[in-house]
């Protein structure tokens, strides 16, 4: 999927690939945390999706920015907020 905008969902497929694979949830990461991350936050959001951020995956310009954008997220958006580590991940990685 090709990203041409801030949002994740905004002018790609991600809507029809979501709705196929009947996702209720999702955890946010990646980079331009301020924008685009909060951005796809706030798509998720409107979409009914329960958000996850990780903190420690998205990154910004400044660290006033990394920490804005989770708890933005979580005041706005309802996000629930994890490090990374605490996502359990590791077993579904092997």
């Amino acid at each position: 999927m090709l990203k041409s905008k801030r949002s994740c969902f905004l002018s790609t497929t991600l809507d029809i690939l979501v709705e196929w694979l009947r996702v209720k949830s999702v955890i946010l990461t990646g980079i331009a945390g301020n924008m685009c991350v909060l951005f796809t936050a706030n798509g998720a959001s409107m979409r009914d999706f329960s958000l996850l951020v990780t903190g420690d995956l998205a990154a910004s310009h400044t660290v006033g920015e990394d920490r804005y954008t989770p708890e933005q997220m979580t005041k706005v958006r309802k996000a629930r907020t994890r490090e990374s580590s605490m996502l359990g991940l590791e077993a579904i990685s092997r």
